[in-house]
């Protein structure tokens, strides 16, 4: 497994988890500061 595809997976296990909006709020409490969103997730964020 790259890199690449081990933090799609870690992602994808915490949105299914906590959801997408808690999942990135945890990534930012930890301290990953600007958090790298799958390219089939962004639409959720783009405004």
């Amino acid at each position: 497994m790259t890199p690449l595809e081990l933090r799609e997976k870690g992602y994808q296990i915490l949105v299914n988890n906590l959801g997408q909006v808690d999942a990135i709020r945890f990534l930012q409490q930890m301290g990953w500061g600007m958090v790298i969103i799958p390219k089939k997730e962004a639409k959720f964020w783009i405004m």
